[in-house]
């Protein structure tokens, strides 16, 4: 017998990690789309910077799960766009392996450059801690390992 994947659009969850970031994530939906037949994961964030300085750049980490809150991907955005005392709103997307199977997403604020040389970076163990305490996913070590791969290919 044969099987197709069935689609959960319009069925997805969203939820941020709060942090004590000099960028507030304000709001986060996801939404799964095709384009061009292929199935992508759209992100929409809305964000607002409460920093004393300038903000060169924001990380953006988003954690992806299908309905069984398996892991699917871990992806890192980055946005250089920003001013003091604005709300942005900002869409990424991302089409994991399995995408068409993607029921939930979390975003958190990953990194900070600031303009005084500065870097604020989240905590990982906040952050998974947060996503156990919230969905009841422990991805610890699958996070850890893309990671290391995303900051490797980056360099």
């Amino acid at each position: 017998m044969l099987s197709a994947p069935v689609s959960l659009f319009g069925q997805t969850e969203s939820h941020t990690i709060s942090q004590d970031a000099p960028i507030l994530l304000h709001e986060y939906e996801t939404e799964l789309v095709t384009r061009s037949g292929q199935e992508v994961v759209e992100h929409h964030v809305s964000y607002v910077h409460q920093a004393d300085t300038t903000v060169l750049g924001i990380e953006f980490g988003i954690i992806e799960f299908n309905l069984f809150r398996d892991l699917l991907d871990y992806s890192l955005f980055v946005e250089t766009k920003t001013t003091k005392n604005g709300k942005f709103e900002l869409t990424f997307e991302s089409s994991p392996q399995g995408a068409f199977a993607f029921y939930e997403g979390v975003a958190y604020v990953s990194r900070v450059r600031l303009a005084d040389d500065r870097v604020w970076e989240a905590s990982t163990d906040e952050v998974l801690g947060q996503v156990r305490d919230s969905i009841g996913a422990t991805p610890e070590v699958e996070i850890d390992s893309l990671r290391q791969r995303e900051r490797s290919q980056s360099i």
